[in-house]
């Protein structure tokens, strides 16, 4: 830099003043075309097992999900729960068109059946329950062959001896699988209650841990909270002590430890809904004072992410936060803030995260408000921006309950389709994907529940067509494979009578439609670009779509630092500090290259931005003073004289210069200089 002069001999301030210029900002438009629906094509009856009204398929209760019990392994064998007039309700398979359909294996013998149940898939094997009439309910096992089914063990038995006949049943109850071992609740009667753990094999089936000694149950059978998270389980527990409280377990005695006691004493604090984010997992739990709230924990520390349903009173007042499920870095969920009745929310596990998404049904009776009551809760396919979305169900009191989906957004959530006009609502259940399309069932006439698909928008949301007739009663998605959708269906009207089959397993081939492929795109705004020392900037991006992975490890920057970076709730627009270095004299940069993040597709952002910014945070300093004449001087005269510094600077007032002559300390004031 050039050295400029000053003539000094008055005092003051000064600053450095290199102008200021407006910050660009890259707008990026980026057309986010849908994702469009999978292209079904004719469905066809997989086999007619039960021929007649009846069918082979029994409907059965339930309040969310499938209701039927199916499971594919190996990615592509169905195994699915259906009786004959001979053999009563057993395990059911098939391989697609070529490999047929047939009985797996008669567990038990007659026409009892011995009633599979709660079939859960470790890559090619199935984990189930049933009662084969010797050994009552017990652990089995499948890989969808005859020989490869069987008894896993033999848990509760009369005597203790595993060999032993008898009609104890142990109910074993699947929770998790971690690292090919299946985690699940036992019932035994000299343990009650209690986890377990098998490799599928009788020597590799034991119990984890007595929790609760003796008869007790350290485990229940209702609260079936369980995930998998760090190498192990983290489960609800009850040891006697804390009431039921949140745990984890390597799968040794010894390595099963509680994680926290959020409510001290036996009460327990329940916990439920426990669901995975990134590092840490969400969960609801009352800790007494606040009531059932939501909850965060990483299996060291645990606290309160919000309270949600704070009201001021000394009486807990409970939000229950219900349907956690994983949307990104987040989970949405239902939960009722006491103001506008159980709605959609949105958290990131933090309390300025955790907020009302929309309120959806604003009606209210006698002053309460009513509250849309969201459940069904289901990660789908793209919707109209080409972005990942959150299926579920929704009341309002002008439809009844519907389909919806959110993408955590006011705006992105919306009504998808009104499916039965008026009041009295579809009722949509089990909500499942194939193919990037959504499929449910739903009932436009009441007491006919057909099957229907949705690509999120009331154009692609309707009815399967099974030959002439529409898509049949009773219906019900069952499981869906990489090419072909199973699902269970009868031609009973309204009335009940079937004028052909019952409800029988049907499949139809689909291929996935044209996918997102469009790349995501980012903006960077920084304000102000001229930094000096006592400076900072706003830096602000802007993603071209919801449900990126766009984070702070996507930015690179030099020449300071960024702090405090974070989103908005919608996902779409991030913050930050921006920091200069200290002595740095130069250009800094705020980048983002290509393939730095991106989006739900799978789709990387192509095209880098940066933005660059003038930062100064070195000093001036002086180089050089004088030349001062030599003479002699008296009291009051004046010496002018020049300093030369080290950049320009813009003088403001009357700074001065503190000199020493001789031994006799004086000021030289600044007169003016260019």
């Amino acid at each position: 830099m050039t050295p400029r002069h000053r003539t000094w001999r008055r005092s003051s301030l000064w600053r450095r003043d290199r102008g200021r210029r407006r910050s660009d900002r890259l707008v990026a438009q980026v057309l986010e075309p849908r994702h469009a629906p999978a292209i079904f094509g004719v469905p066809s009856l997989v086999a007619d097992i039960r021929p007649g009204a009846q069918g082979s398929i029994l409907q059965t209760t339930s309040s969310v999900g499938p209701k039927a019990d199916a499971v594919l392994v190996a990615g592509a064998v169905a195994l699915f729960v259906a009786e004959d007039r001979v053999h009563g309700l057993e395990l059911w398979r098939n391989g697609g068109p070529a490999a047929g359909t047939f009985l797996v294996h008669d567990i038990r013998k007659g026409p009892s059946g011995s009633v599979p149940a709660a079939l859960f898939a470790v890559g090619g094997v199935a984990f189930f329950s049933a009662d084969d009439g010797l050994h009552g309910r017990e652990l089995w096992r499948t890989d969808g062959t005859p020989g490869g089914t069987s008894m896993v063990a033999n848990i509760a038995t009369d005597s203790g001896d595993p060999a032993d006949p008898d009609t104890l049943s142990s109910d074993p109850r699947t929770l998790a699988a971690v690292d090919g071992q299946v985690f699940f609740t036992a019932t035994r009667p000299d343990a009650g209650t209690e986890l377990w753990v098998s490799d599928g094999t009788p020597a590799g089936t034991r119990m984890v841990i007595d929790l609760a000694p003796g008869q007790a149950s350290g485990l229940s059978t209702f609260n079936q909270a369980a995930v998998p998270f760090g190498g192990g389980l983290l489960f609800a527990g009850d040891d006697g002590l804390r009431g039921r409280e949140l745990w984890r377990t390597d799968g040794s005695a010894a390595g099963t430890v509680p994680v926290a006691d959020v409510r001290v004493g036996p009460g327990g604090s329940n916990p439920t809904e426990l669901t995975p984010v990134g590092g840490f997992v969400l969960f609801a739990a009352d800790d007494g004072a606040a009531g059932t709230e939501l909850w965060r924990t990483d299996g060291i520390d645990t606290f309160l992410v919000n309270n949600i349903a704070l009201d001021g009173s000394d009486v807990p007042t409970s939000s229950f936060p219900t349907g956690l499920t994983r949307f990104g870095d987040r989970v949405v969920f239902a939960a009722d803030d006491g103001v506008h009745g159980r709605e959609v929310w949105v958290s990131d596990g933090t309390a300025v995260g955790t907020a009302l998404v929309k309120d959806i049904d604003e009606s209210s009776s006698g002053g309460v408000p009513s509250g849309s009551f969201p459940a069904r809760f289901t990660v789908g396919p793209a919707g109209d921006r080409g972005v990942a979305v959150v299926y579920f169900t929704a009341f309002t009191a002008v439809t009844g309950t519907e389909l919806w989906r959110t993408d955590g957004s006011v705006a992105g959530t919306v009504l998808v389709r009104d499916v039965a006009p008026g009041s009295a609502g579809s009722r949509p259940e089990g909500l499942l994907v194939a193919g990037g399309t959504l499929v449910f069932s739903a009932e436009r006439v009441a007491g006919e529940r057909t099957l229907w698909q949705s690509a999120g928008d009331e154009a692609s949301t309707n009815e399967f067509l099974i030959g002439p007739q529409s898509s049949g009663a009773e219906a019900e998605a069952l499981v869906a494979a990489s090419d072909r959708l199973y699902f269970a269906i009868s031609d009973a009207n309204a009335s009940g009578t079937a004028a052909t089959f019952g409800r029988e397993p049907w499949q139809v081939p689909y291929r996935a439609g044209p996918s997102d492929t469009s790349p995501p795109a980012v903006a960077i705004a920084v304000t102000p670009t001229t930094l000096k020392a006592t400076t900072t900037a706003t830096v602000t991006f802007e993603i071209s779509e919801t449900g990126t992975t766009f984070s702070a490890a996507a930015v690179t920057v030099s020449g300071g630092v960024l702090a405090g970076f974070g989103g908005d709730p919608d996902g779409r627009r991030f913050h930050a500090t921006f920091i200069p270095d200290e002595g740095f004299d130069g250009l800094g940069k705020i980048a983002v290259a290509p393939g730095a993040f991106s989006d739900a597709a799978g789709n990387v952002n192509t095209v880098g931005v940066e933005r660059t910014l003038r930062i100064d945070t070195v000093p001036p300093g002086v180089v050089a003073a004088g030349p001062v004449p030599s003479g002699r001087y008296r009291a009051g005269d004046v010496i002018t004289f020049s300093v030369t510094w080290s950049e320009n600077v813009v003088v403001k007032g009357v700074p001065f210069v503190a000199l020493t002559i001789g031994t006799t300390g004086r000021r030289a004031y600044y007169a003016g200089g260019s």
